[in-house]
């Protein structure tokens, strides 16, 4: 078991730490190990790979298991080989902790999530682009239709700035407008709830497009 912990107070060799999720707390206390709890104290270094990445890193892989019904092992061992070998590194790269810098880790986000995104790989985490270069990835998902809140495929392009009630389509210059990729469900969502609400509420920065690529999306 795994309980992420912050120190608190330490004395010699006494350390006071801090248990954050409160359901593996009370897993412990209702736990019995001889009248003792032993646990083993690994630091944890900021430059290095957080929680937070491996978590995304191993719910990428999940999906990619439930994409192709192969083994968990089978999945991390093939990203992880062709990983180091696009990136030209000198060894197999590890998530244990502490073992992969925080920058690695996130261009290996970066790594699954194009593959995926270029092999029509479906997401089922929401906002699984978060941890990524933003801009990068929100291109990358729109060129290929996925909605950028649940990864859904074949979803619409749609307008920030108005452009309907009268204005001619035709006439407006679209590579100084912001876009997002929506599912039907978000688009009409956004919709009632208002641009600003509907940014705010999914932390999403719109982005725009070149002439040629809004020409590949078919708005011009």
């Amino acid at each position: 078991m795994e309980l992420r912990a912050e120190i608190m107070a330490q004395q010699g060799d006494e350390v006071t730490l801090k248990l954050h999720d409160p359901l593996l707390i009370k897993t412990l206390l209702n736990s019995e190990f001889n009248g003792k709890y032993w646990a083993i104290l690994d630091t944890y270094e900021k430059e290095k790979i957080t929680p937070d990445q491996r978590k995304h890193i191993y719910a990428l892989f999940q999906d990619y298991v439930e994409y192709a019904g192969v083994p968990l092992d089978a999945v991390e061992a093939y990203f992880k080989y062709n990983f180091m070998i696009d990136f030209d590194l000198s060894e197999f790269p590890s998530l244990s902790r502490n073992a992969m810098s925080m920058t690695l880790a996130s261009e290996f986000i970066s790594y699954l999530i194009e593959y995926y995104i270029q092999n029509d790989v479906p997401f089922r985490k929401q906002q699984f682009y978060l941890t990524t270069d933003t801009s990068k990835m929100l291109y990358a998902l729109t060129m290929k239709r996925v909605c950028w809140v649940c990864g859904k495929q074949h979803s619409d392009l749609a307008h920030v700035e108005a452009v309907g009630a009268g204005r001619d389509r035709k006439s407006i210059d679209h590579t100084q407008h912001h876009f997002m990729c929506l599912c039907r469900d978000h688009h009409s969502e956004q919709h009632q709830i208002g641009i600003e609400t509907f940014i705010q509420k999914y932390h999403i920065k719109p982005i725009k497009f070149k002439k040629d690529d809004l020409k590949q999306l078919g708005v011009m």
